[in-house]
C-alpha cells in the first residue's frame, strides 16, 4: 500500500471524525458501506463488458429498472439529495436482494447511514470514487482495510478486543491449515484470524511468496529500513510470508472452507469487508452467539466439524 492511499484513507477518517464520526468501529462501517457500493458498481462495469463481448458476465445486480442505484449514477448528487437517496433508497435495495444476491442482502440488512452532515458524506463519496478498485490487487485492498483496523488499536469500544497480530500468526503457524481444510473462528471479530490463515495459504501456493515483518510494510518504511536490515539490527523479529496464491487450483474450495460467526452485526459486516477485500467473497459468515442457547445459529451450524 503505497502512500498516496494511505494518505487518501487519512484524510476520509479525518473528515468523518471533524464531521462528527468519532467511534471507530463506526466509521470503519460506514467507510465498509461505502467501499463495498463502489466495488458492485466496479463489478457491474466488468460484467457489462463481459457481457458486450460475448463472455456472458452473469445476472446484473443493476437490472435497468435499477440503474439509478449504481455508485456512478449518484455519486455526482450533493447536499441532501445526495444524503437521503443513498440512505432512504440505495442501501433498501441493496437490503432486497435476499434472492439474486443473498451476501449483499445480508451486509446491507439493518444498515444504517451515520453521516449525517450532507458535505461530510459528499466529501468521502468524492475520495473513494478516486479510487479504482479493480487495478489494486487483493493484497493492496486488504492492506487498506488493515490499515483503517489500526485505528481500533489493541481494543475497542463494546468490549471488542484486537488479538495481536504477533499472536494470531504464531497460532496459524502452529496449526499450519492447508487448502481444503475448513477454519472456524467463533468470535471472529474483524476476521483477523481468518485473515492470517487465507494469508497463509495462498503463501504456500505462491511462486515466490514475500516476507514481511509482524508489524507490517508501514513499519519498515518509517523506519527506512530493509527487511534484511531489520532483522540484523532485531535478530529475533518475527516475520510471515504472503503471496497472490496463483498455483491455488480452486479458489471456490477456499472460499467455501472460511467459516465465522460473531455477536454483533456491526463486526459481521467490518469481518465480511474484510474477507472481500481480501479476496475471500463468499466466506460462511453469520451472525450468532455461541455462547447462548438461542444462538442463532442451525443444527447444522451447531453440528457441522472443522478441520481448524
Amino acid at each position: 500500500m503505497d502512500q498516496g492511499l494511505r494518505r487518501k484513507f487519512d484524510r476520509i477518517t479525518d473528515i468523518l471524525w471533524a464531521g462528527g464520526v468519532t467511534n471507530p468501529i463506526t466509521y470503519i462501517e460506514q467507510i465498509s458501506y461505502l467501499i463495498y457500493l463502489k466495488l458492485l458498481d466496479e463489478e457491474e462495469s466488468t460484467r457489462e463488458l463481459q457481457g458486450r463481448l460475448g463472455a456472458g458476465g452473469g445476472v446484473r445486480l443493476f437490472p435497468a429498472q435499477a440503474e439509478r442505484f449504481r455508485w456512478s449514477k449518484w455519486r455526482f448528487k450533493s447536499g441532501n439529495e445526495l444524503r437521503d437517496f443513498v440512505r432512504d433508497e440505495v442501501f433498501p435495495y441493496m437490503a432486497s436482494l435476499v434472492k439474486d444476491e443473498p451476501q449483499v442482502a445480508d451486509y446491507f440488512r439493518n444498515a444504517v447511514l451515520e453521516i449525517v452532515d450532507p458535505n461530510v458524506l459528499k466529501q468521502v463519496v468524492d475520495e473513494l470514487d478516486s479510487i479504482d478498485f479493480r487495478q489494486l490487487g487483493p493484497d493492496i485492498k486488504g492492506d487498506i482495510f488493515e490499515y483503517l483496523l489500526t485505528h481500533l488499536g489493541q481494543s475497542a469500544l463494546n468490549g471488542q478486543f484486537r488479538t495481536p497480530r504477533q499472536i494470531r500468526a504464531f497460532m496459524v503457524e502452529m496449526v499450519d491449515p492447508d487448502l481444503g481444510d475448513t477454519v472456524y473462528d467463533p468470535a471472529c471479530g474483524t476476521a483477523g484470524f481468518l485473515i492470517d490463515v487465507v494469508d497463509h495459504i495462498l503463501a504456500r501456493y505462491s511462486e515466490e511468496p514475500e516476507e514481511v515483518p509482524i508489524y507490517g510494510e508501514v513499519w519498515l518504511e518509517k523506519r527506512g529500513q530493509t527487511l534484511d536490515k531489520a532483522k540484523e539490527e532485531i535478530p529475533k523479529l518475527q516475520t510471515y510470508k504472503k503471496g497472490p496464491g496463483e498455483k491455488i487450483p480452486d479458489w471456490n474450495l477456499l472460499e467455501a472452507s472460511i467459516y465465522g460467526t460473531d455477536v454483533s452485526r456491526q463486526m459481521m459486516r467490518i469481518s465480511m469487508m474484510n474477507l472481500v477485500l481480501h479476496g475471500i467473497r463468499r466466506a460462511r459468515l453469520k451472525l450468532g452467539n455461541i455462547l447462548s442457547e438461542m444462538s442463532g445459529l442451525t443444527e447444522d451450524d451447531l453440528n457441522r466439524r472443522y478441520r481448524v
